[in-house]
């Protein structure tokens, strides 16, 4: 009965740590993202003029 709920116990706090890394991932991604989607923004500004 102890032999399982130590399992138990573990397998839940290794599971929540996998899901704090997935989550600190995404916000990860979702700020580079977003930074590309900045710098991409200002070179098509920069660009913009030049085409005419």
């Amino acid at each position: 009965m102890l032999k399982q709920t130590a399992i138990a116990a573990l397998s839940l706090i290794l599971l929540s740590g996998a899901a704090v890394a997935g989550s600190d991932g995404y916000d990860n991604m979702k700020t580079m993202r977003d930074r590309m989607n900045g710098q991409t923004a200002q070179t098509s500004q920069v660009q913009a003029p030049a085409q005419k």
